[in-house]
């Protein structure tokens, strides 16, 4: 072999570490956009040379793929304490949201604004006195896609996610399935609006096509439509799921809430909360 040529294994060492590197890049941009559109969505690399962390016994992670039904009881079981006259309409829902909340926004702006189909195998989130926020997001590829590939790719995760966790919360407490998939549709069309705001290529027509292609992928029908809000000449939706809210003791119903049909807010009896246009796809 000529000085100071390389062999096959050490170019392909070589590649490989530029592709680690690269994805790594890539992976860190993507969270710092998360954090810059949405705050509260704080997340990190796990280190793939690190032993896996005790998060477990601290009772402060839960860790898809994993065993979780003890954190989950536990989430339950803070909200159940912290307010007892909601009644279990509201701990159970409240302990759903906070599960899939960041999965949800993390997988919409990662295919919307970085162009990347987040992988949510070993995705750690951080539960803490009932809050749950910030993740560990394990190393993974992060090709850029097609939006559309990337939705596929994404919400086939995304599903597999909310199953398991779907299914070892009603192990540890009674739920309903149905309305745990609406509460997960409202925070997807949630999600995709953050990114439409954000993003001024995006267009209408885009964005109506979009929303169908993920509710398509995820098996969700019955989807609360989006409209524009005349006050706001923005695109807007009602939700169709109720988050409970209203049943504490400081609680209201939420501004979209299906629940409040829209009749004025508690705060003024001449709010108008929305004018709803339909939105037509021009595509």
């Amino acid at each position: 072999m000529a000085a100071g040529s390389k062999s096959g294994l050490e170019s392909g060492l070589e590649s490989g570490l530029d592709s680690c590197v690269a994805n790594s890049a890539a992976l860190a941009e993507l969270l710092q956009l998360a954090a810059h559109l949405l705050p509260a969505l704080q997340g990190q690399l796990a280190q793939p040379a690190q032993p896996e962390r005790s998060e477990r016994t601290e009772q402060s992670a839960i860790i898809q793929g994993s065993d979780n039904r003890q954190s989950l009881l536990a989430l339950y079981q803070y909200w159940r304490q912290q307010h007892p006259e909601a009644t279990h309409a509201y701990w159970w829902v409240r302990s759903w949201n906070m599960l899939i909340w960041q999965p949800v926004y993390l997988s919409v702006i990662g295919v919307h604004s970085a162009g990347i189909a987040v992988s949510l195998a070993g995705f750690s989130q951080h539960c803490q006195q009932g809050v749950v926020a910030g993740f560990t997001l394990q190393p993974q590829r992060s090709d850029s896609q097609a939006i559309a590939v990337a939705i596929q790719r994404s919400a086939a995760g995304l599903a597999a996610f909310y199953q398991d966790m779907l299914a070892q919360l009603a192990q540890v407490i009674t739920l309903r399935p149905v309305l745990a998939r609406r509460l997960l549709a409202d925070t997807l069309l949630s999600a995709l609006l953050l990114c439409y705001r954000q993003a001024s290529w995006m267009t209408q027509p885009q964005l109506l096509h979009w929303r169908q292609l993920w509710l398509d992928a995820l098996g969700i029908d019955n989807a609360a439509p989006f409209y524009i809000d005349t006050l706001t000449c923005q695109p807007a939706f009602k939700r169709r799921a109720c988050c409970m809210h209203y049943l504490r003791a400081d609680g209201d119903c939420c501004d979209n809430c299906p629940r409040r049909a829209n009749q004025p807010t508690k705060s003024s009896d001449t709010d108008i909360i929305y004018h709803p246009v339909k939105i037509t796809d021009s595509r």
